[in-house]
């Protein structure tokens, strides 16, 4: 059993919470010492705050230790009980001190925004914050009394409004569900689906489908499907559904917006039976005032189908044509109104199949860029009228000036990234530079009004240039633009994350790829959303698909993260299956099952070859959680399988970004076994007292990758020992602030070396025949010396013997060979209770010795 001591945390004036982490061991009892002393004891009950339960290897623990007093230095270590031999095993002493109570801070009520208007009633959250810090307090701190959080509207009906769209892709047991948001924004979003009209209901709780990303936050003109996989569908059967939609900022029961009823048949074909699809194409031989427009159309057994194209300089109006009218004739209307202009192609289109459309427009501007899309009206089965439009397409005139077009700037706002509750990546394009660096910058605001902020001006040449952007508002909307020497691009919008976490949600895992893949080790990997505070995960693993056998099942904490496991004792040149799986109070599940082959000889496999046998996990995107699972690769190895003493080993550290963020600040850690004796390091700082290499990586962009060597020598062991070399790189993500880390290990074994040769004593299955037979002949000549010895010993008995020797058990005052031993007299007290008694005459006990025939 080891257990380590971590830094504490969460530390107030009256407490604080105390970190431990079992390194080595299984089902250990573990608990902390606690004193104001320097050396607080594992042993003395006094000093024990209490964990409860057990933990494995590679699990935290801790507890949280109250009624401590302010500004005051607390000393603390883990602790840990042996269940084999029942020894208590210490970490290392850590302190900490206390705060010391302040009349500075200052209390703050943090006002969300009103949400939606649904039945009558709006919501917002107000939470109580201390400055400096915004931490999140207790509202009694806050001044009373506290701002409401729900009040009365009177918006008729709701302004949250959503469309179902057509189903898509549809098989004979599959399809794929499609809806809209045209009007508010939501929390979450889902869909309902029955083979009967009369039972469709987004209220029901039955026969909802849930999209991977339903807790997005949507606004209007975002779409958002469901996909049936393969085989949850009956062949040849109709299905009705609807798109459904929570509002933003609802405690409670939200009142759901829903979407008509559209339905489709599964069959071989994949015929739906929902709305049209319209494809807008890239625009063709533009010049300085004209341009041609291309898209198609396909009715889907709809009829008298109006199409046109509409197009502008506005590229946000453009977007929500289809949320913003629901024919032709409004569109046409409101040309002159809404600044952009339509040109109708099509006023009957009946087509069974798709029928492509082009249009030259003429009387452009020169050098501006123009956006346009192609649109259809159709009736609903309602008989409503309505519009289906196809993406938004790009495309620029020309500038006839030649000699001004070195100076020329163009600059492009692309869409956002990485947007969490509080920060964002917002992003744009510099396209042409006019043949210089230019001063580059992002303003961003929000939505509703005010000013816009500037970001850092930064010298940039072509290319793309993103900016992240902290200490925004959740559930709110936010316009941006990318501005270059004063100049900027038209404006995009985005929303942050909503502040409501989904709870009482299944957890999903991902089996990854296994890596580090060698003759008789491999490091299994997975990822978990556990939507949960603690979950429990583990691998299936075994020799055919069946798997059959389990690994050591691991607990962990948050709703999100990476697990590995290291699998060892594998035999060479074999083929294992393996699948992640994980348990929640809300459910349990299990990723795909993956394959790899295990090698024949010591040699490392940099490309694994892993293999997806039976792939059943859910696509999800994990970048819009804010994960850091896949920022770093970091690798540690020596070349070697087995080690011996006095052995020189060079250890090689890589590491790479293999993010497109960029990281600073990276701290990198490599923890060397005592049996490892460091003697360079071509960087960093190392720590001869804990055997630990430090190294500071100030920035590490997309792509960028970089490595340091490590020179020693292999010092005294134990044979047989797992010889564990660990490298850790922690940083911040960009994406959620968090602190996260990437690992990597390098496991060697300590051999042996008979005759020159290196051989494992327990992994033995590397050994070759050479092996083999030289350490045979080790083991021979020792038992050799062993009889020599024995036989050596013999002889010089028998002499002894020869010379008088008798082995007499010796009383006192006689030798061994029964002869009175003279002393010198020594002046007794006399003793009166035991009465005095002659000397046990000796004893002969008749040993004869072997005596060997020597020739």
């Amino acid at each position: 059993l080891e257990v380590r001591t971590n830094n504490a945390t969460n530390i107030t004036t009256n407490s604080a919470r105390l970190n431990g982490e079992v390194v080595e061991g299984q089902n250990a009892q573990v608990w902390f010492a606690f004193s104001t002393g320097s050396n607080p004891s594992c042993s003395n009950q006094a000093q024990t705050v209490a964990v409860g339960g057990t933990y494995d290897a590679g699990e935290d623990f801790y507890a949280t230790k109250g009624g401590l007093q302010q500004n005051t230095t607390y000393y603390f270590r883990a602790c840990g009980r042996d269940q084999i031999d029942g020894d208590i095993k210490s970490g290392t002493v850590k302190n900490f001190t206390t705060e010391q109570t302040t009349t500075n801070y200052t209390y703050e009520w943090e006002i969300g925004n009103w949400g939606s208007c649904i039945n009558g009633q709006q919501y917002r959250e107000v939470t109580c914050l201390r400055y400096p810090g915004g931490v999140e307090v207790s509202d009694s701190f806050c001044p009373q009394p506290k701002p409401a959080t729900q009040r009365s509207c009177n918006i008729g009906g709701n302004d949250l409004d959503v469309v179902t769209l057509g189903a898509t892709d549809i098989g004979s047991t599959y399809a794929t569900l499609n809806g809209r948001v045209t009007e508010g924004e939501t929390e979450y979003v889902f869909f309902v689906y029955s083979q009967q009209y009369l039972s469709l209901n987004c209220n029901s709780t039955s026969n909802r489908v849930f999209p991977s990303d339903f807790n997005s936050p949507r606004e209007a003109g975002d779409n958002f499907e469901y996909i049936f996989p393969s085989g949850s569908l009956q062949s040849e059967t109709e299905y009705h559904y609807r798109a459904c939609a929570a509002p933003t900022g609802v405690i409670g029961n939200p009142g759901l917006a829903q979407g008509d009823d559209v339905r489709f048949m599964t069959d071989d074909n994949g015929g739906p039976i929902g709305s049209p699809r319209a494809e807008t194409r890239d625009a063709e031989d533009e010049d300085e005032d004209s341009a041609e427009l291309n898209g198609r159309i396909e009715m889907n057994d709809f009829n008298d189908g109006i199409v046109f194209f509409v197009y502008g300089q506005d590229e946000s109006q453009i977007d929500n044509t289809e949320n913003d009218y629901d024919s032709y004739d409004e569109v046409e209307n409101n040309e002159d109104e809404d600044r952009f202009m339509v040109v109708l192609v099509d006023d009957n289109n009946d087509d069974d199949g798709w029928r492509s459309y082009s249009k030259r427009v003429n009387d452009l501007e020169e050098d501006e860029e123009y956006f346009f899309q192609i649109c259809v009206e159709y009736q609903t089965s309602y008989g409503n009228e309505t519009l289906e439009c196809g993406s938004t397409k790009n495309f620029d005139t020309d500038d006839q000036d030649d000699d001004d077009d070195d100076d020329d700037i163009e600059i492009r706002t692309d869409n956002p990234r990485s947007v969490t509750q509080t920060t964002a990546e917002m992003c744009g394009t510099l396209i042409d530079d006019g043949g210089e660096n230019r001063v580059t910058y992002l303003e961003f605001r929000q939505t509703n009004g005010g000013y816009f902020t500037q970001t850092p001006e930064r010298q940039r040449d072509e290319g793309q240039f993103c900016e992240r952007v902290s200490g925004l508002l959740p559930a709110t909307s936010y316009s941006y633009r990318a501005c270059a020497e004063g100049e900027c691009a038209s404006e995009r919008t985005f929303r942050t994350a909503g502040a409501v976490i989904q709870q009482n949600v299944e957890p999903t895992v991902i089996t990854e790829v296994a890596t580090d893949i060698r003759s008789n080790y491999a490091l299994l990997r997975g990822t978990y959303i556990s939507y949960a505070d603690r979950a429990t995960v583990w691998f299936n693993y075994g020799r055919t698909q069946g798997l059959g056998s389990e690994t050591r099942r691991q607990n962990v904490s948050g709703s999100y993260g990476e697990y590995t496991h290291p699998f060892t004792n594998l035999a060479a040149n074999t083929t294992y299956y393996y699948q992640a799986a994980i348990q929640t109070v809300n459910g349990f599940d299990t990723g795909a099952i993956y394959s790899f082959r295990t090698n024949g000889g010591g040699v490392i496999i940099s490309q694994p070859p892993v293999i997806v046998v039976q792939d059943d996990d859910t696509d999800i995107d994990l970048s819009s959680l804010g994960l850091g699972l896949s920022l770093i690769r970091l690798d540690i190895d020596d070349q070697e399988e087995v080690i011996v003493r006095d052995e020189s080993l060079t250890y090689e550290v890589e590491w790479e970004n293999i993010s497109q963020l960029d990281l600073f600040d990276l701290n990198l850690k490599v923890v060397f076994p005592e049996e490892i004796q460091v003697t360079n390091v071509s960087r960093g700082r190392f720590d001869q007292k804990t055997n630990t290499l430090y190294y500071t990586i100030d920035e590490l962009l997309p792509g960028e990758q970089d490595r340091l060597t490590v020179n020693a020598i292999v010092g005294p062991g134990t044979i047989g020992t797992l010889i564990v070399a660990e490298a850790e790189i922690a940083y911040d993500n960009p994406v959620n602030d968090a602190q996260e880390n990437a690992k990597d290990f390098d496991l060697d074994e300590y051999g042996a070396q008979f005759a020159g040769v290196t051989a494992s004593i327990f992994g033995l299955g590397n050994i070759t025949f050479l092996g083999w037979l030289v350490i045979l002949l080790g083991l021979f000549i020792i038992f050799l010396i062993a009889r020599w010895l024995y036989l050596e010993r013999e002889e010089m008995r028998a002499q002894a013997y020869a010379s008088g020797y008798r082995p007499y058990v010796a009383g006192p005052g006689y030798d061994a060979y029964g002869q009175p031993i003279a002393q010198m007299p020594v002046y007794q007290q006399p003793r009166y209770d035991v009465p005095p008694s002659a000397p046990a005459a000796p004893q002969n006990d008749y040993y004869e010795p072997y005596r060997p025939n020597r020739g």
